[in-house]
């Protein structure tokens, strides 16, 4: 029994509801009052109610309070919690629910820290180059939007500095060898069932078609997340990607696996520059407020709106694509690992293959509930 229902009423749910439910419920009701579409007095309003309560509801914590001591406590929970740039980006790519499948990113622990620094009044430290990092001759993860965004020529730092960054980058790769070790112990214990199979593969073999069902199921949960469909299609791709490289390498010579791993390569460039072009994108423009500002030039309101919007669009932009970036080479360390692992036999090397071409193809095949313009707006 709840104290108060109001929430669950402006969602018109139920107190029992699940969340995969309230999503729906959510999504439903604010594209039905969002004020882009409904033009009525009271829609914007409307939307904001909306919001307000699957912002309260959506956290356990916040829900577990509010169904015991009613709104007001709620409300000043949620007032007292900290909100800072970590929690805008952990909510906006994925939240925890893929956290199984791709761990924390680092850009939500680089804005975290950064916050910290900041509230304690340190000084900052270059933890990142302007230009993509690179190891052992590849490119390894482009500069986070933590990082200042200066393409003019690289750094220059004192010998404390120096040491400063030396210390911090070798901190970041041992959090990054552990992130894939964990990723590909939890990638081993996802396929597990397909790989223990009788007929793993085969299209009555009843393991293979639970879990074919297990892995819909679950897509299906994660796509209601905020860019859900953007990140499980490209986890999608680079399971199939990996895995077909994996394959094709046991075939003729390895040959054709030579060829799928010259256009892996290739794809991973392609979205390096890609993160690259949006940055400097975004530092032209904030480069051209600047210059303006400091010349005295008065900006128009309206002028100045249209530049706010077009900077925050940019932005968020630039932010999908280091993620995807990030997402994409530490998947591509997992999928190695698992697929490289020197402690089993090369035919499970092949079926662990098989498992993870088969969750890929499921993941790039999840279609939206809603088109693309309507969920942008949600998000």
């Amino acid at each position: 029994m709840v104290k108060d229902t109001y929430y669950y009423d402006v969602l018109e749910v139920q107190p029992d509801v699940q969340d995969k439910d309230l999503k729906k419920a959510y999504r439903k009701k604010a594209m039905q009052f969002h004020p882009d579409k409904n033009k009525d007095p009271g829609a914007e309003e409307k939307f904001k109610e909306i919001s307000i309560a699957y912002q309260m509801l959506s956290d356990p914590d916040t829900r577990e309070v509010y169904d015991k001591h009613g709104r007001e406590s709620a409300q000043d929970m949620n007032d007292a919690g900290e909100h800072d740039a970590a929690d805008f980006f952990a909510a906006t790519f994925g939240g925890a629910q893929f956290n199984d499948l791709i761990g924390q990113l680092s850009m939500l622990k680089d804005l975290s820290e950064v916050s910290t620094r900041d509230a304690a009044g340190s000084p900052p430290t270059y933890s990142r180059k302007a230009s993509l990092e690179h190891h052992d001759g590849e490119p390894t993860r482009p500069a986070s939007p933590a990082s200042p965004l200066s393409f003019k020529g690289r750094l220059k730092m004192s010998p404390e500095e120096k040491k400063r960054f030396e210390i911090e980058e070798a901190r970041r790769r041992k959090e990054r060898q552990e992130r894939v070790d964990i990723l590909s112990k939890k990638l081993i214990e996802r396929i597990r069932p397909f790989v223990e199979a009788v007929n793993p593969g085969i299209a009555t073999d009843p393991e293979t078609i639970a879990f074919t069902e297990a892995i819909k199921q679950e897509a299906e949960h994660l796509k209601l997340e905020s860019f859900g469909i953007e990140l499980l299609h490209t986890i999608g791709n680079i399971y199939m990607a990996k895995a077909t490289v994996a394959l094709k390498s046991k075939e003729m010579l390895g040959i054709p696996g030579f060829f799928a791993r010259v256009k892996d390569k290739g794809s991973a460039l392609k979205d390096a520059w890609s993160v690259l072009n949006s940055a400097v994108g975004v530092q032209m423009i904030m480069d051209d407020m600047a210059k303006k500002h400091d010349a005295g030039e008065a900006v128009p309101e309206v002028d100045l709106h249209a530049i706010q919007a077009d900077l925050s669009g940019r932005i968020l932009l630039a932010s999908w694509r280091s993620t995807r970036y990030e997402v994409s080479q530490v998947l591509r360390e997992v999928c190695d690992k698992v697929l490289t692992d020197p402690d089993v036999s090369e035919g499970i090397h092949i079926k662990r293959a098989k498992a993870i071409m088969l969750t890929g193809a499921l993941f790039k095949a999840v279609e939206p509930d809603e088109s693309d313009e309507e969920r942008r707006e949600l998000e």
